[in-house]
């Protein structure tokens, strides 16, 4: 049975696809976007695991620590809420 993905997991993968432009790069896999979040600024980091697995961290700005956002994982409803009106800082 295949499980579908998360409405966060989804929301991020759409901010990726709709605005390449505004992702630059860390390293040769991962990716980050600066967003705006409820009118504060965040980091979305894309990060691809051995080649294959996609997954997502969601840093307030300057921050060292973040939310992980996983294809089938759970996070907070107000995160998820504001994911879904995020839009790039650039």
């Amino acid at each position: 049975m295949t499980t579908m993905p998360s409405k966060a997991f989804t929301a991020c993968e759409a901010l990726y696809a709709q605005n390449p432009q505004a992702a630059e790069p860390l390293d040769d896999r991962d990716q980050t976007m600066p967003v705006s979040l409820g009118g504060r600024p965040h980091d979305l980091v894309r990060h691809v695991f051995q080649g294959q697995r996609v997954f997502y961290r969601l840093y307030p700005a300057g921050a060292g620590r973040g939310t992980e956002i996983e294809r089938d994982g759970r996070v907070p409803a107000e995160i998820e809420q504001m994911l879904a009106t995020a839009r790039p800082l650039r």
